[in-house]
């Protein structure tokens, strides 16, 4: 049982609080890639698989968007991502200022937009993120240890708490409907805070015909009764 809780754990997202700690202290700490990295990742919900093989080219700055298309896996080698995961991010404000930071790094490179600073290539996968920069961070800030994939689990909730369209979150996200109703139900709940309950006791409470009533009165008319 603690086992299955601790697991539950770190697939909790972080609250806005936590996420804004934990970016301060990786800003505090590292290189500035390294924030621009999780910034990014906070702000697009796009798995770590996806960041780390998102190219220049991807990006379209007159639309705001990221393309993603494709994703490296934890062996290093690259892969289309399925085909309702293929999805234009649009991106925040503060996603594309973490792009205009990361200018200077990476975009004369042509090619991932993050790279590992110590290495000054790209991100072979996702654990040199989560055990070097992610975990410490958690741990100087005192927050429960999640897995660096909270990020994405952040977005989407923040997401769902403020009311967008499921159908809007789920492209987003690279989901289908039904595994966003599942993953998030809780969250979709707390942010309706009564609204559909309000709106059916409107609906419902409204004036409408006695069927029964208007049946049983042309049956006695038509002498059916």
């Amino acid at each position: 049982m603690m086992r299955f809780v601790q697991a539950w754990s770190r697939r909790l997202p972080l609250n806005a609080d936590e996420a804004e700690a934990v970016l301060m202290d990786i800003k505090d700490h590292y290189p500035e890639p390294v924030w621009n990295y999780f910034a990014f990742a906070f702000q697009t919900g796009m798995r770590p698989e996806e960041i780390i093989a998102l190219r220049w080219e991807d990006i379209d700055w007159r639309r705001k968007t990221a393309r993603v298309e494709r994703a490296r896996t934890y062996r290093g080698t690259v892969k289309d991502v399925k085909n309702h995961e293929e999805r234009d991010v649009d991106l925040s404000p503060r996603a594309l200022a973490a792009l205009e930071r990361q200018k200077a790094y990476t975009l004369l490179k042509k090619g991932e937009v993050f790279h590992n600073p110590v290495t000054g290539k790209p991100w072979h996968d996702e654990r040199s993120q989560r055990e070097h920069y992610w975990n410490p961070a958690l741990l100087r800030r005192g927050i429960r240890r999640r897995r660096a994939y909270a990020t994405r689990h952040t977005s989407a909730t923040r997401l769902v708490m403020a009311g967008l369209k499921p159908a809007y979150i789920a492209r987003q996200m690279g989901h289908t409907l039904q595994v966003l109703y599942t993953t998030y139900a809780r969250w979709i709940d707390e942010a309706d805070k009564g609204a559909e309950a309000a709106k059916l006791a409107a609906a419902l409470s409204e004036s409408v015909p006695n069927l029964s009533l208007e049946t049983g009165t042309k049956r006695a008319s038509d002498g059916s009764a």
